[in-house]
């Protein structure tokens, strides 16, 4: 078949070719694999070189185009195995774009790099282990508020061919600040064979809570004449607390994430270097903006909504830190849905106004992509974000 190819049915396909290479001795090549397509289509891929795994590609968020495979990996003078698993997540876009072999430069060199053979599947070494005399099942939330009261439930199970489990009984390990209720029951007499009991729990998480919390709960029991212990764990997240009523600055409101292709993002300054706070004022055509977020693609700040937002504003560009150089774009993304995403900003492009609602989201993506030519002097910035919420 040949690229792009357009796949209407949700699931997951596998695109194989091989590539046989010759490249000139005496000469170090460095190549690489670049996706190019429409950002509508609906679909993420998972990239594999002669078996070793060299990335993931999301069609509708990016912001990474281009994949390099180091030689090692790839055989510059022979045979290559290349396969790409797409997922589609709906019934229309899906499918693959283009797929080039991309040459980033040769340089005259005796480096000679041994091939790394991918490790092969081994039955004996990967098989699973044989089930447990008994196991436990812990159920929690995900994710919870400061304060927030939910059950827990703790399932212990005997396997149709194990012994009964007596004697029963089942505790939590919580966090420091985390508290809960006595276990309902208190303790179970007997579990047969191929049968289970429930145990429950009322918790109440502290304010304010951490961003990671693993709950652990143990059931004990005496189990062919032994006591044996089966557990289980559970991490909880935190649900950051509503943005407030008002227009409100992304860099003022906290976030559930950031990734950044040169150091941090900064808050209401440029990216600067790559240490925390060595930026300088946001700066874009020579207007200075005392808020704002400064990245370097590929970037992506994911924002809580919550769904009590409506409008989300802001001016972008590439910080005037870079002069002209630099290419990037910008994309908004609710919800995992592009909503809208620039044409390539350069550094001597002007400034260019966001305006777009985010009525009833509730994760809110401002992504930084590095327009397809790598991410060299890419200072984009986000001046003035803002998000109007009703609290």
């Amino acid at each position: 078949m040949t690229l792009p190819a357009t796949d209407t049915t949700p699931r997951v396909s596998w695109y194989a070719t091989d590539v046989t290479l010759n490249l000139p001795a005496g000469q170090d090549t460095s190549l690489g694999l670049t996706i190019s397509d429409n950002p509508s289509r609906k679909y993420r891929a998972e990239i594999f070189v002669n078996g070793w795994d060299m990335g993931n590609y999301v069609n509708y968020v990016g912001p990474q185009h281009r994949f390099p495979i180091p030689n090692g990996v790839l055989n510059p003078d022979g045979d290559n195995d290349i396969k790409i698993a797409v997922w589609n997540l709906d019934g229309s876009t899906g499918g693959l774009g283009t797929v080039a072999l991309t040459n980033y430069g040769s340089y005259a060199s005796s480096l000679t790099v041994a091939q790394n053979g991918s490790p092969r599947y081994n039955g004996a070494k990967y098989k699973m282990p044989k089930a447990p005399g008994s196991s436990v099942d812990l159920q929690v939330p995900g994710s919870v508020s400061p304060g927030q009261q939910f059950t827990a439930t703790a399932t212990v199970s005997v396997p149709v061919d194990g012994a009964a489990a007596k004697d029963v009984t089942a505790a939590l390990n919580l966090p420091a600040g985390w508290t809960a209720s006595d276990s309902t029951p208190a303790s179970v007499d007997k579990i047969v064979g191929g049968e289970s009991a429930t145990f429950t729990w009322s918790i109440t998480a502290p304010t304010p809570v951490a961003k990671v919390n693993a709950l652990t709960a143990t059931a004990t029991m005496q189990q062919s004449a032994r006591q044996t212990t089966a557990s289980d764990e559970r991490v909880v997240g935190a649900i950051p607390p509503l943005p407030p009523a008002g227009n409100d600055q992304i860099s003022d409101l906290p976030w559930l994430s950031s990734t950044n292709g040169w150091g941090p993002v900064e808050r209401d300054e440029s990216v600067g270097e790559n240490q925390p706070n060595d930026g300088h004022p946001i700066t874009i055509n020579g207007t200075v903006y005392a808020k704002g977020l400064g990245t370097n693609s590929p970037s992506d700040v994911a924002v809580y909504l919550g769904g009590t937002c409506s409008e989300f504003t802001a001016t972008v560009g590439i910080d005037d830190e870079k002069g002209n150089a630099g290419t990037v774009t910008f994309s908004v993304v609710l919800d995992g849905k592009v909503l809208t995403t620039t044409a390539t900003i350069t550094g001597s492009s002007p400034a260019v106004s966001i305006d777009v609602p985010v009525t009833g989201g509730q994760v809110l993506d401002l992504v930084v992509g590095d327009a397809g030519d790598g991410n060299g002097n890419d200072h984009g910035d986000w001046a003035n974000p803002v998000v109007t919420c009703a609290g």
